[in-house]
This record gives C-alpha cells, sequence and structure tokens, in this order.
C-alpha cells in the first residue's frame, strides 16, 4: 500500500441547489469519520465569498437571514496561504 500523501489545499464550498438537504443530525453524526471537515452547519443557507492573491486564498462562508442582504453574517473564514498546506481558520 502506498504512503500516505498530502493533498493539495483546496476549498470546497456549496452549489446552488433547491433542496432542503440532509438534516443536520445526519450529517454532523458523521463528522468523527470524516477529519478533513473543518467547517459543518448545514442549518443556515448563504454563498461563499472567496479572495484569490498570488500568497493566498481566503475564504468567507456567509449566512443569509435574507438574500437581499449584501451584509450577510461570516460563519467562518478560512486561509490557505502560499507554501503552508492545508486550509487555516482565519
Amino acid at each position: 500500500m502506498a504512503a500516505a500523501t498530502t493533498e493539495a489545499s483546496r476549498p470546497a464550498g456549496s452549489r446552488v441547489v433547491t433542496s432542503l438537504g440532509v438534516p443536520h443530525e445526519t450529517f454532523a453524526a458523521l463528522l468523527p469519520e470524516n477529519p478533513r471537515i473543518r467547517f459543518f452547519e448545514s442549518r443556515k443557507r448563504g454563498h461563499v465569498r472567496c479572495e484569490l492573491t498570488p500568497e493566498r486564498s481566503c475564504t468567507d462562508l456567509r449566512a443569509l437571514h435574507d438574500v437581499r442582504d449584501r451584509q450577510a453574517p461570516v460563519l467562518a473564514s478560512f486561509v490557505i496561504e502560499s507554501g503552508r498546506p492545508g486550509a487555516q481558520r482565519a
């Protein structure tokens, strides 16, 4: 069996969907089996905002109470810095 290697860091966000998704409790129960998941919150809806520079990638996960609200609160932020593997909580 090949030795484990560090995968490239890549943020994954949600996509536009119309379903209510899987119940929060169902996914939350699976989190201990998925150590690569850094953040999970399915009880809110929102969008992802990314800022990319040659030095880093910053991803904000925003929750919406009203789709017309451009000042949606940030649920979590993650940064991937050049030369440092893995997403870090910002």
